[in-house]
């Protein structure tokens, strides 16, 4: 099930201890939005959604993959 992405300044977005939740910056092109996409601890990739269009997207985390932190979705 798809992260909600709409507000990445909500609290519960940190886990208890207080340590940060790791995540990418998109910018989904499909609406011109910028929004934060969040990763779980028990899944390696990264799942969220456009906040306009609610278009779904999917990064998977690899040893061979980028080390980019912003992202663009087309």
């Amino acid at each position: 099930m798809p992260i909600d992405i709409y507000d990445d300044s909500d609290a519960r977005h940190d886990p208890p201890g207080g340590e940060a939740r790791p995540y990418v910056g998109v910018l989904f092109e499909c609406c011109g939005v910028y929004a934060r996409v969040y990763r779980r601890p028990d899944v390696p990739q990264y799942e969220g959604r456009c906040p306009r269009c609610l278009r779904e997207l999917r990064v998977r985390v690899a040893a061979d993959g980028v080390n980019a932190r912003m992202l663009r979705a087309r």
